[in-house]
């Protein structure tokens, strides 16, 4: 080793050498690591976090807040670690992938004619089961469960959140967990989305019940009456005008 003899006792001190360097790596990881989750924890206190779902690792995951109606994502994406904060309303659509096809669905209504729909429409603001994004794979294997959130937002567009990041059989304890924790992932994510499309149709019922604005005809013929009363003389110049402002502030 490094043009030593096999039996120089250099080799002892170097192997000790480098078992303290690479116990030193992992303890400075591992309180970097604990920093990083105590960190996490007081900025979700902060947030006011009533649910937390974590993915396969401690900082990453998905922390909502039902009494501001927010949704927190926080975890790393290509590579950076971003952590923001979005409305109810923000949250496009939800997918469960497995192996990199997609298995189950929740999506805004209002998004769901624009969708290529493989299965049936399931409860809530529609969780869609089976062929999304392509026929399902048939595999023993697995290497991969996550969740991907399409979110309204030019600067984050989409989020994963893994559950599996490692090869196991399916119907194993490791492949039923991560599933569970996905589609508990997936049913929350729905309610959100139903919560949102609920409160915006709530807003829309209130806008459409207060009272009418005069319709274009009606308006028309109410100009035409002021002006052939202007015409006739029995309303000024001044008086149409005035009166003509007024019917077409009320438009």
């Amino acid at each position: 080793m490094f043009g030593i003899s096999p039996d120089s006792p250099l080799n002892g001190v170097i192997l000790l050498l480098l078992a303290i360097i690479f116990v030193w790596i992992g303890h400075k990881a591992k309180k970097r690591n604990k920093n990083s989750i105590n960190s996490l924890k007081q900025e979700l206190q902060n947030f006011g976090a009533t649910k937390v779902i974590m993915g396969t690792y401690d900082t990453e995951g998905i922390a909502i807040n039902e009494t501001d109606e927010l949704i927190m994502l926080f975890g790393t994406t290509k590579g950076a670690y971003i952590q923001k904060i979005f409305p109810y309303e923000s949250i496009m659509s939800a997918e469960i992938f497995e192996n990199g096809t997609s298995i189950s669905k929740s999506v805004r209504s209002s998004l769901i004619g624009r969708a290529i729909i493989g299965g049936a429409l399931a409860g809530g603001a529609g969780a869609v089961i089976g062929g999304l994004s392509g026929k399902r794979k048939t595999t023993e294997e697995l290497s991969d469960i996550y969740l991907h959130i399409t979110i309204n937002d030019i600067s984050l567009p989409s989020f994963n959140i893994y559950f599996l990041e490692s090869k196991c059989a399916k119907g194993d304890i490791a492949y039923n967990r991560s599933m569970n924790q996905a589609r508990n992932a997936l049913g929350i994510i729905d309610i959100i989305i139903t919560r949102a499309e609920a409160k915006n149709g709530k807003t829309n019922s209130q806008n459409n019940s207060s009272p009418k604005k005069k319709s274009v005809l009606l308006i028309a013929d109410e100009l035409k009456k002021l002006t052939d009363l202007f015409e006739d003389g029995v309303l000024t110049e001044t008086e149409y005008i005035r009166q003509k402002s007024k019917l077409l502030d009320n438009d």
